[in-house]
C-alpha cells in the first residue's frame, strides 16, 4: 500500500486529498465500502506494480470536501492484474443537519478482460441516514444496483450508550 494524502485545515472546498492506494467507506458500504483482495498476483505486471499495486482497496484519487452544512467525496479507482481491469468513479453527498445526516451515493464499475476486451458495467446507487439521538446512533443504508447485474442490499447499524453504575453501601 502507498498513498500521498495532502490535508487543509483551513480549506472548506477541498478539505483532504489522496493519491495511491485508498481504503474507503462511503455510508455503510453498500456501494463503496471495504474491499478485500480482487486480483491475482502476476509476474507479468511486475514492472507496473508501482501504478497498479496487488493489494486490494481502490487505486487513484479521492477528494474529500465541504461547504456550509454539505459534505461531497468522489473517487476515481483502476485497478488491474494480467487478465483484467477494474475502473470505479464514486460520489457522495451529505447534508449535516445537527442530530441528521443523509447522504446520497452513486457509482459506476467497469470490469474488462484485458485480452478479449469485453466489459461488464454496474452502476449503483444508495440513499444512507445516520440520526444521532441522547442514548446512541442509529444508521441505515439501501442500496440497488443496474446494469449487467441487478441487485440491492438494506443494512443497519444502531448503538446504545449505556452506563453502568456500581453503588457501594
Amino acid at each position: 500500500q502507498r498513498s500521498l494524502t495532502y490535508t487543509n485545515g483551513s480549506s472548506e472546498l477541498v478539505c483532504r486529498m489522496t493519491v495511491g492506494s485508498i481504503r474507503t467507506r462511503f455510508g455503510l458500504g453498500t456501494v463503496i465500502g471495504y474491499r478485500g483482495k480482487l486480483f491475482d498476483y502476476s509476474d507479468r505486471i511486475d514492472g507496473e506494480s508501482w501504478l497498479s499495486p496487488d493489494w486490494g482497496g481502490f487505486n487513484g484519487i479521492l477528494v474529500e470536501g465541504n461547504r456550509d452544512n454539505l459534505a461531497g467525496t468522489l473517487l476515481g479507482s483502476y485497478q488491474r492484474d494480467s487478465s483484467h481491469t477494474l475502473s470505479t468513479a464514486a460520489a457522495s453527498i451529505t447534508v449535516d443537519s445537527s442530530t441528521t445526516k443523509p447522504t446520497v451515493i452513486v457509482a459506476a464499475h467497469t470490469l474488462s478482460n484485458r485480452a478479449t476486451g469485453k466489459q461488464i458495467r454496474v452502476y449503483q446507487g444508495g440513499i444512507d441516514v445516520a440520526h444521532q439521538f441522547r442514548t446512541g446512533s442509529a444508521e441505515y443504508e439501501v442500496s440497488g444496483q443496474t446494469g449487467e447485474r441487478n441487485a440491492g442490499a438494506m443494512v443497519a447499524q444502531v448503538f446504545l450508550h449505556m452506563a453502568v453504575t456500581f453503588f457501594r453501601h
